[in-house]
């Protein structure tokens, strides 16, 4: 018989294991016993554990499981005796980063095969060490050009060089971008 279930044997009622005998007058009139050797099944218990993904639910044996926790499932198992399995579950971290970074006008970057050029936040998803979503996000600031004007003059027919340029006339604007 399986662990706490009973049987009811010739006015007995059996729930352990052992030898059970019982006597009664056969139709030869004699003494007759049968004897009745009972053994105990164990119960089936068996334990998993596992980690999900945030935002990702598993189901198991007819359970939808998103949140951490144990959970236990009984059935009939191979003995014909209770059988309960039972799962551990933990939740695996987000992962996720950001970065902040600043970029020159009319100077592009390339970010995660992302041509960037303007302010803005942008976002990168993979898969993580942990085998969940990872989310990477990068928040982009344009920093301004930068314009600075000078005044000089200059001696006729001595010219100056500026930044890379010789200037030799007056009255001509010059510009030369600043880093």
């Amino acid at each position: 018989i399986c662990v706490n279930t009973t049987i009811t044997w010739n006015g007995q009622t059996i729930s352990t294991g052992g030898t059970y005998t019982y006597t009664t007058t056969g139709s030869n009139g004699c003494d007759s016993t049968t004897t009745l050797n009972v053994t105990i099944k164990p119960l089936l218990f068996a334990s998993y554990d596992t980690a999900i993904c945030v935002n990702t639910p598993i189901t198991w044996n007819g359970q939808t499981i998103s949140t951490a926790g144990t959970y236990t499932y009984s059935t009939t198992g191979s003995n014909a005796c209770d059988s309960t399995t039972t799962l551990n579950v933990t939740i695996k971290p987000l992962l996720s980063a950001s970065y902040d970074t600043a970029i020159c006008a009319n100077t592009p970057i390339n970010w995660n095969s992302q041509t960037i050029s303007t302010a803005g936040t942008y976002t990168y998803t993979t898969t993580g060490s942990n085998g969940c979503d990872s989310t990477t996000t990068l928040v982009v600031t344009i920093k301004p050009l930068l314009f600075a004007s000078y005044d000089t003059a200059i001696c006729e027919n001595e010219p100056i060089s500026w930044n890379g340029q010789t200037i030799s006339t007056r009255s001509e604007e010059h510009t030369s971008e600043l880093q």
